[in-house]
């Protein structure tokens, strides 16, 4: 006997083999065993790349994200199952292709962008990135102030790494996220008022490089956006990751997000992470400024000379 799961012919012997059957994407749908490993099949149910990758990602762009057993290597492949681009050991996360592009990181705050070719088109310079969408990717960039505590540096860029927009306040975005519709939803972190709890609101971001705040409006945007991504069907390989580090609980009431702080003693343990990070932060910066400061000595002997 058989039966469908969506558009996808399951017959009985497979409902016992699989553990997870997603969707379809370029003709195929990524299956997990109950062994944990990952493999595709396509609309008949037949398994036509084995199921011997230890993760995989849906196809995007005629390309799926893989990682074969006992291998640190990320690698792309082809429906057929052949491998069109097999990535360097130095990257330690990779990304699906959206809009070409596939965002990879070399290390913790080290996140840049590879093409179709497995180039490094756009280098691994950035705090952290997002996926692309409508020709449009928000990354964070090193930022340091001794006046505000918590503001970051977030940036719009295309799929060449030029500078589109650029702003400064208390945001932060999530992996999966991207351009849609012309929109981009951003989280702007605010205090309260009130002892031990702080917020978290959704505003949207356009093309052209405006905000907006206001709730009505907000409501509006995110349903359109929400829609259209729907629509999109775009596959989502990244777990969404908590907004700060001082929070164990987060609630989502409609817009708004509320954070309730953690006990005394996993402070101190995220206090150590986040000192950590801040003198990341700090190294990154004194070293743009000894480059920078070498350069201009260089310039001055050249004057001179």
């Amino acid at each position: 006997m058989s039966y469908n799961i969506g558009n996808i012919i399951i017959k009985d012997h497979q409902e016992d083999k699989y553990a997870y059957i997603g969707e379809i994407y370029d003709g195929l749908a990524l299956v997990r065993t109950k062994d944990n490993l990952y493999g595709y099949i396509n609309q008949n149910g037949e398994e036509v790349i084995p199921c011997s990758f230890e993760y995989a990602a849906d196809f995007s762009e005629g390309l799926a994200l893989t990682l074969p057993t006992n291998s640190k290597q990320y690698q792309f492949i082809k429906p057929d199952g052949s491998i069109h681009i097999v990535c360097p050991k130095e990257y330690i996360t990779v990304g699906s292709f959206h809009d070409g592009r596939s965002v990879v990181s070399k290390g913790k705050y080290q996140y840049g962008y590879i093409d179709k070719k497995g180039k490094e088109v756009i280098p691994c310079q950035y705090l952290k990135a997002c996926n692309f969408g409508d020709g449009l990717a928000v990354v964070e960039i090193p930022f340091f102030s001794t006046i505000r505590v918590g503001n970051k540096k977030i940036m719009v860029i295309d799929i060449y790494g030029n500078r589109q927009q650029q702003w400064l306040g208390q945001y932060c975005f999530f992996d999966d996220d991207s351009f849609c519709d012309g929109l981009f939803p951003l989280k702007e972190y605010i205090s309260s008022s009130v002892m031990g709890e702080h917020h978290c609101i959704t505003i949207f971001l356009d093309k052209e490089g405006v905000i907006y705040r206001n709730k009505n409006e907000v409501e509006k945007l995110n349903i359109r956006y929400q829609a259209k991504k729907k629509a999109s069907l775009a596959p989502k390989e990244i777990d969404r990751q908590k907004l700060v580090y001082f929070c164990s609980e987060v609630t989502f009431l409609g817009t708004m997000i509320k954070l309730k702080t953690d006990s005394k003693e996993n402070l101190r343990k995220k206090k150590k992470t986040l000192l950590a990070d801040i003198k990341r932060v700090v190294e990154v910066a004194e070293h743009t400024l000894m480059a920078e400061s070498k350069a201009l000595e260089k310039s001055k002997e050249k004057i001179k000379a």
